[in-house]
């Protein structure tokens, strides 16, 4: 793109929100090192566990089932949602209670392929769109989810997989681009090319308890690191060296 060229040309300074967004500005368009700094984002204090009641009352506002597998985002091909499609048929016949697939987000580029992609897979009746969730509504499907995927090809942050453990949900990601970063040594990272890979990590998540709890308690801690004081700060330190310069 001719006007991200121009603008990290003239730029005094760049500022990435994660290490791999800095080696991208730095592998693609030949921008120097040190004229990048990275300054991780933070997360809401609204993203936290949140009380049986409170909960209770709003899955039955939404109308959302007691159990279910999550993905948050658009609804696009770089999420890799028909990977996460074929990867829950292949759970669904190793365990056939398996709970509902919940897609939550905004209709993207090429949504009707992955319609297609439902249909065929016969999956009409698992899985359940919901594009009407508000984004204060968001800390409540975290924390009545299972678990959270995310398999993108591609994510420059990957905030879903922040909010998902500050409200104490563990994680499946792909092992590609801003999501190690962020998630570190919670939940699982699998290929978003390998379809049995996340399967398997599905079935992890799902059935295994002990695990699970494990990586909530792990998650919780995870994202206590992530704040927006320390976000701006970096930024603050970034303009206080170019006034100096």
């Amino acid at each position: 793109n001719g006007q991200i060229e121009a603008a990290v040309r003239q730029a005094d300074h760049i500022l990435a929100d994660s290490a791999a967004t800095k080696l991208d500005l730095i592998e693609m368009l030949g921008v120097p090192d040190d004229k990048i700094t990275v300054h991780m984002l933070g997360v809401d204090a609204r993203f936290r566990p949140l009380a049986p009641e409170i909960l209770a009352a709003s899955q039955r506002e939404l109308g959302l089932p007691d159990n279910y597998i999550l993905f948050v985002g658009t609804f696009e091909p770089r999420k890799n949602i028909i990977g996460l499609l074929q990867a829950y048929q292949q759970v669904i016949k190793s365990l056939p209670e398996a709970p509902p697939l919940v897609l939550v987000g905004r209709r993207g580029w090429l949504f009707e392929e992955t319609m297609t992609q439902i249909e065929t897979l016969h999956l009409e009746s698992r899985v359940i769109w919901r594009e009407d969730i508000s984004d204060e509504m968001l800390p409540v499907v975290y924390n009545l989810a299972t678990v959270l995927v995310l398999p993108s090809f591609y994510e420059g942050f990957g905030f879903p997989a922040l909010e998902a453990m500050a409200c104490g949900t563990v994680t499946i990601v792909s092992n590609r681009s801003s999501l190690p970063e962020v998630v570190g040594n919670v939940g699982l990272q699998i290929d978003p090319d390998n379809i049995d890979a996340l399967a398997v990590a599905l079935e992890q998540a799902l059935t295994d308890t002990r695990w699970r709890e494990t990586m909530r308690l792990t998650g919780l801690e995870q994202a206590k690191t992530f704040t927006w004081d320390k976000t701006a700060s970096i930024v603050a330190s970034v303009y206080e060296t170019l006034c100096k310069s």
